[in-house]
């Protein structure tokens, strides 16, 4: 069964699949976000006009007329009882005691926008004046663009046939993001790290290269190269590790530590 699995997903990946779920379902204030985003990045042309015609524009309708899962993923809404992200705020470095709990079904970009939200006003900052007049400069702990990447990341190569949440943890010594989904067969952390990558298949190419056109994220293969050249820069600790089904990304918080 499982190699009927792997073989279906090699012809038709699981996120270009149909859905089921109607073109109504789609938000149009997170398409029209979308579209906005994708013109600023200059990776779209032409203004939004339609639900619909953006969502036939980027292949997400199925040849049935629904959504496919891209498109359910991308525009529309999770049910709350199947959350696409749980957010934790910890009082130590492990999960007994939490101060802070949420989970979120929100589209796609909007739901990495609001989870990196959740790690920044959770970790430090330091701000740095410039002139007078100019405003100031917030300065996170954790560089905001190594924990955009590695939330992008999870959010785009997961294994969405699991059903489980990404997790993103902010403990007092270090933040983690739980990808629940390995690499894909031949691919792994070290070969994007030594920069050979090679071409492998990615798991979900229509989210990965919707998220591309929005200017979230770069080309496949750069994620955590990049995560790893910000992280150097700030002197912050960067590492990861693979269990059974899960992929950690985990960031340590410079000057907080446990005695």
């Amino acid at each position: 069964q499982i190699m009927m699995v792997k073989r279906a997903h090699s012809i038709a990946p699981w996120d270009t699949l149909p859905s089921g779920r109607s073109l109504a379902d789609a938000d149009e204030v997170a398409v029209r976000e979308f579209v906005e985003m994708g013109i600023k990045a200059g990776r779209i042309s032409g203004e939004f006009t339609t639900t619909a015609d953006t969502l036939a524009r980027l292949d997400m309708i199925a040849q049935d007329g629904t959504l496919t899962n891209a498109g359910v993923e991308l525009f529309c809404h999770a049910p709350a009882i199947y959350p696409r992200i749980k957010m934790g705020l910890l009082a130590g470095n492990d999960k007994i005691d939490i101060f802070d709990l949420q989970q979120e079904g929100l589209p796609l970009i909007q739901l990495l926008k609001k989870a990196e939200f959740f790690v920044i006003s959770n970790i430090r900052r330091r701000f740095v004046f410039g002139k007078p007049g100019m405003s100031r400069l917030e300065i996170p702990e954790i560089p905001r663009e190594a924990i955009r990447e590695a939330i992008a990341n999870a959010l785009c190569h997961r294994n969405y046939l699991s059903g489980t949440a990404i997790e993103v943890n902010v403990y007092m010594d270090f933040v983690e993001i739980v990808n629940p989904g390995l690499f894909p067969e031949g691919d792994s952390p070290d070969r994007h790290l030594d920069g050979s990558v090679g071409d492998f298949r990615q798991r979900n190419p229509s989210i990965a290269q919707a998220l591309f056109r929005s200017g979230m994220i770069e080309r496949y293969g750069t994620g955590i190269p990049r995560i790893k050249r910000d992280c150097d820069e700030a002197g912050v600790r960067f590492r990861y590790r693979q269990t059974v089904n899960t992929t950690v990304i985990r960031f340590d918080r410079p000057g907080s530590q446990i005695i």
